[in-house]
């Protein structure tokens, strides 16, 4: 078990302050389209409940809390091992020979459980992931806002080595990150983020993710979610992040919309890539 104080609430304050994330209330499909279609974003990330937070996977599966007395508990032993026992597993059914990046990439699309958040290029992939339940049930199944994040460069920020695009510096960041890989420290102040993306570089990338016009952020652990006074932890370093809370309301207008407009991006599609090109009628054939 690792663990870390934070004592001082002038010090909460302050971080609350310099870290929080913009919150936008979507009421009408006016809002949806002038905030978040005609908006200059370059990621995107849909939440099916506006509750959550902006964690990986990995930080979700473990137990993390912030005790009465201040004190932050990561389960480092549980993360630890359970990466250790998937990636024997991996070396013997799959590659001992592949890149510790590209194994963590297999646990993201596979056990859900990586240091990665998952991003997409599409607005309308990330409407589907916020209708992810909607799709399963039916429209009467709406009962909560969702959310969409939305994230922009900050100007001059975009190539000042924020974009990973190779395993091989996927892999160096993540050894120098504060993060549950290979070690965890509570106290560094330091906050880092990253966005992983394929620009020219296919290779790093599975089919799922080329369907869902992927990315990924990375973050250290520091800013992996604590929440304080409702407002996350994150420092706007190099990328302007917006939380859109989308309403019971147009969640429904969504919910038609894509199913008659971006039927491509139905969730069932999204998670199986192979699904859309199976249902190809060709005359003849």
């Amino acid at each position: 078990m690792v663990t870390g104080t934070i004592n001082d609430r002038d010090k909460i304050a302050d971080l609350t302050q310099n870290f929080k994330i913009q919150e936008i209330y979507i009421d009408n499909m006016n809002d949806f389209r002038n905030q978040l279609v005609n908006g200059n974003y370059s990621y995107f990330r849909g939440e099916s409940s506006s509750q959550w937070s902006l964690n990986s996977s990995m930080v979700r599966k473990i137990k993390s809390s912030i005790l009465d007395n201040g004190s932050i508990v990561l389960d480092y032993h549980l993360m630890c091992d359970t990466l250790r026992v998937h990636k024997e597993k991996y070396n013997r059914t799959i590659s001992s020979r592949h890149s510790y990046t590209r194994f963590l990439f297999y646990m993201q699309h596979s056990v859900s459980f990586s240091p990665f958040i998952d991003l997409t290029k599409e607005l309308w992939i990330a409407v589907s992931f916020c209708l992810e339940n909607v799709q399963k049930n039916s429209e009467n199944s709406i009962s909560d806002t969702a959310s969409i994040y939305a994230f922009s460069f900050v100007a001059g920020k975009k190539n000042k080595g924020v974009i990973l695009e190779k395993h091989e510096d996927i892999q160096r960041i993540l050894e120098s990150l504060s993060i549950g890989i290979n070690k965890l420290n509570p106290n560094k102040s330091k906050v880092e983020a990253y966005i992983v993306d394929s620009i020219d570089d296919l290779n790093i990338m599975n089919d799922r993710m080329q369907y869902q016009k992927g990315a990924f952020l990375l973050l250290n652990n520091y800013s992996i979610g604590f929440d304080f006074t409702s407002k996350q932890l994150f420092k706007n370093d190099f990328l302007n992040i917006k939380k859109f809370i989308i309403s019971k309301n147009v969640l429904k207008e969504l919910y038609f919309k894509l199913l008659e407009e971006y039927s491509d991006y139905h969730i069932s599609n999204l998670y199986d890539p192979y699904r859309i090109f199976q249902k190809i009628k060709i005359k003849g054939m």
